[in-house]
């Protein structure tokens, strides 16, 4: 005897749109089963969530916790017997554990570990400035790219690194670390920070007018608006905070080496030191007897000896008291601007006898002090 069986039943199946995750995973499961009348879903999760449908369509769930999980589908089916008059309920799995033992649906939740960096806003040009990681431990190496085409790749994490900028400007530090897994390098964080580089350029020229004692230095540094502190390389020299000082080194002769120090507010600095050369020696001699009118030539002018003289004043006045002679220049005698015995040296000639004098004047080395110096002079024909 023969008989026709007919095997039916449900046949469960489906995949999943997206298999991994950072942190959490909205996971979608696209329903693709047969023969199925109602389905129910497990979703792997530590709280066994399941989820029974009649409809053939795609779900969604929620994984918030890393981990791995594994997801199966059950179809159910019913049959009318009609030799029993009864309905009969048969279901499978998907994938089943014994006919697919080899067969997974799964979805991988990987950690989402953050990274950033620490490290000061502003820096001074040729300061040394130090990064650190604020990268969880679980990362194997890093990858530092410092703005300036500099790079670090470093075999751990966290990691710190040092670094010196050489040029003032905005730089944008990046970090990236990384995973020697590349399932976990799926998921890695990247942090980058910006920073300002500030410098300061001392530079200064000396006055090519100025004349030994006294020196006029200009200032170059940029920016101008910078503070300033001078030393001028003479001990008991206070220096100067001035943008263009000028300073007289007086009697003293040598090399002196003047520095500059710039710095702006922040507290960046620069220094520079050039040198500059005194040779100033004053002389100063007042004699007492001129001879005017001498046929021999010699000693025609009453002249002062003086030099490096900043203010010249010089009055005669004769017994009387009358004024004779005003001048406000030392010259050599070819000038012809030194008393030459005369009133005024264009009126009447002098005569022989005792004349006084009163000479006020001022040093280069200190323009401030006025000395004075009174005396006589014998003028004889």
């Amino acid at each position: 005897v023969y008989f026709d069986i007919t095997v039916v039943g449900p046949k469960p199946y489906f995949n999943i749109k997206d298999t991994i995750g950072c942190n959490s995973l909205n996971a979608e499961f696209v329903n693709l089963s047969r023969n199925c009348k109602q389905y129910v879903w497990s979703f792997g999760d530590s709280a066994n969530s399941t989820l029974q449908v009649s409809d053939k369509q795609t779900v969604n769930f929620n994984y918030t916790k890393p981990g791995r999980y594994y997801i199966s589908l059950v179809g159910i089916d019913t049959i009318f017997n009609p030799f029993t008059n009864r309905f009969e309920y048969c279901f499978n799995t998907f994938p089943d554990k014994v006919f697919q033992k080899d067969t997974h649906r799964t979805v991988l939740v990987l950690p989402f570990v953050k990274t950033g960096i620490n490290a000061l806003d502003t820096v001074c040009i040729g300061t040394e400035v130090l990064f650190t990681s604020l990268s969880d431990s679980g990362y194997q190496r890093e990858y530092w790219q410092l703005g300036d085409t500099s790079f670090i790749d470093t075999l751990s994490s966290p990691s710190k690194v040092i670094h010196r900028f050489q040029n003032a400007g905005q730089y944008t530090i990046q970090l990236n670390p990384y995973y020697d897994d590349p399932i976990q390098d799926y998921c890695r964080d990247s942090s980058q920070k910006t920073i300002v580089v500030m410098g300061v350029n001392a530079d200064f020229d000396i006055d090519p007018s100025s004349k030994p004692p006294l020196f006029i230095f200009k200032n170059k540094s940029n920016p101008i608006n910078s503070k300033y502190n001078w030393d001028f390389g003479q001990s008991g020299s206070s220096g100067s905070n001035e943008q263009d000082p000028s300073y007289n080194y007086g009697n003293d002769t040598g090399t002196y080496n003047v520095c500059l120090i710039a710095t702006i507010p922040f507290g960046c600095a620069d220094t520079i030191c050039k040198e500059v050369v005194s040779d100033y020696i004053s002389g100063f001699l007042i004699g007492n007897v001129f001879t005017p009118g001498k046929v021999d030539g010699k000693n025609d002018q009453f002249d002062i000896i003086i030099d490096g003289e900043s203010t010249y004043d010089l009055y005669i006045y004769n017994r009387w008291g009358v004024l004779v002679y005003e001048g406000h220049k030392d010259a050599d005698n070819s000038e012809n601007i030194n008393w030459n015995g005369r009133v005024n040296n264009t009126g009447e000639d002098c005569p022989s006898g005792t004349y006084y004098y009163l000479f006020n004047y001022t040093l280069k080395s200190d323009t401030n002090t006025i000395n004075k110096v009174q005396g006589t002079i014998t003028l004889i024909r």
